[in-house]
Order: structure tokens, then C-alpha cells, then sequence
């Protein structure tokens, strides 16, 4: 069963993983190009996925981006402006995957 909150809130595709907080002014400039335009970046889901795959648990991972290294402001700016909204769209996301499981 799809679940589907709305065009804009949920998308599919690559996210990487790395091991430090990428910024506008640390982003490899290659890398959409080498890794065919990833959607995210991120430091914790690959850890739960390597975990939960060698322990063959089943698993899933909800991200909500709060921060974007596409914007002139600094992340702290954008982190802080979209933390809320991002928090609430992961929660209903969540909310929803129990309630019609």
C-alpha cells in the first residue's frame, strides 16, 4: 500500500552517506554528477541500515530534511527555519505508517 501525503512532502531516490555535516562551502561540486543527482545527504542512516541489514532486521527510514545546501544562508539559518515543519511531516509520516498497517 503507497502511502502519499502530498507531491511536495514525499520523494524517492538516492541519499548518501557520509561521516561530516556538508555545507554549501564543503559540498563537492562533482558529486551530483558522480553519484546521479542524489536527493540527500546524511550521517545516520546508512549506520542503521548496515546494522539492521547484517542483523537481518527488517527496517525502514523515514528523513525529513531540514537544512539545504542549495541556499546563499547559512544551514544554522535554514536548519532552524525548516526544523519544525520537518519534524511535523516525519511524525505524520510515521503516525500514518502505524495507523494503516
Amino acid at each position: 500500500k503507497a502511502l502519499f501525503i502530498g507531491k511536495e512532502d514525499a520523494m524517492k531516490g538516492l541519499i548518501l552517506s557520509g561521516d561530516s555535516f556538508i555545507t554549501k562551502d564543503n559540498l563537492n561540486s562533482n558529486v551530483y554528477a558522480d553519484f546521479d543527482d542524489p536527493l540527500a545527504m546524511d550521517m545516520e542512516s546508512a549506520a542503521v541500515a548496515q546494522v539492521s541489514y547484517m542483523a537481518k532486521i527488517p527496517f525502514l527510514i523515514i528523513r525529513s530534511i531540514s537544512d539545504d545546501t542549495t541556499s546563499d544562508d547559512s544551514n544554522k539559518e535554514e536548519y532552524e527555519r525548516n526544523l519544525k515543519k520537518a519534524s511535523d511531516r516525519a511524525a505524520e509520516i510515521v503516525a500514518r505508517l502505524i495507523l494503516e498497517k
